[in-house]
């Protein structure tokens, strides 16, 4: 039985499409509902992201439904987790490295005494 993807994916696969036409078109009907684009695109290289449109401001939960708010703010969160995660094993990565090199440099400093004192 072949697996069909759910309602759920469905739905959000017609957003991204809808959100893109729109975002691509500028003469989309929807387009002059899309904000400005961020400063910080303008003016940074910055990692790449979804879109360089400037985020909403908070207003209420009925503008939370809108197709607009709702495609500016999806993955924004799934980034700074993947961010968080390649910080996190760098840092694992630099601490073994580090013990790593101690307990070298504390055997070798051993042998050195272990030979100076015999």
């Amino acid at each position: 039985m072949p697996d069909f993807p759910t309602f759920a994916d469905q739905c959000a696969t017609a957003d991204e499409k809808l959100f893109d036409k729109i975002c691509l078109d500028n003469n989309h009907v929807l387009h002059c509902l899309l904000p400005p684009p961020t400063s910080a695109s303008q003016s940074y290289n910055l990692r790449p992201r979804a879109h360089s449109l400037e985020l909403p401001q908070h207003s209420g939960h009925l503008t939370d439904s809108n197709l607009i708010t709702r495609m500016l703010f999806t993955d924004i969160y799934y980034i700074i987790i993947i961010i968080i995660i390649i910080f996190c094993l760098y840092l694992s990565i630099y601490l073994f490295i580090y013990f790593l090199s101690l307990s070298i440099c504390s055997c070798v400093l051993s042998t050195f005494l272990i030979n100076e004192y015999e």
